[in-house]
């Protein structure tokens, strides 16, 4: 499976599981995750396999509930828009009240902080190592 250039270049890997390849982004302004379904190139969740299918909704349901716990935020922000880049993919994003832009949407809000470096934010971590013990 190849993965978007957009996808690549704005992310940092995280970890995989057996249906997702997860990802985090470099944008500093928001903890957020990305998931990619493995083994499918398609831009519609509805073109996936039934059983990849249920296995991707059910990492991106472990991904939004474990990055809720980790950072404490006021809603989880869960998104497949497919209109920049037509590889299917989730955006699983923590927000609260203080952080830039709420209650709106993260896409248009300002510019992106970029991550300068590829270590992996605390949060990150910390999903990565939750998310683990679960498998």
């Amino acid at each position: 499976m190849t993965l978007a250039p957009e996808l690549r270049r704005d992310t940092l890997p995280l970890f995989d599981t057996e249906a997702s390849i997860i990802r985090v982004s470099r944008d500093t302004r928001w903890p957020w995750l990305i998931l990619v379904p493995k083994g499918a190139e398609v831009s519609e969740m509805h073109d996936l396999q039934p059983e990849l299918r249920r296995s991707f909704l059910d990492d991106i349901n472990r991904s939004s509930e474990i990055l809720q716990q980790v950072t404490t935020c006021t809603s989880i922000n869960i998104a497949m828009l497919g209109n920049v880049v037509s590889s299917l993919h989730c955006h699983v994003i923590a927000r609260a009240p203080e952080d830039p832009g709420w209650p709106g949407p993260v896409w248009g809000h300002g510019e992106p902080v970029w991550r300068d470096d590829t270590s992996l934010p605390g949060f990150a971590r910390q999903v990565r190592a939750r998310f683990s013990t679960i498998q």
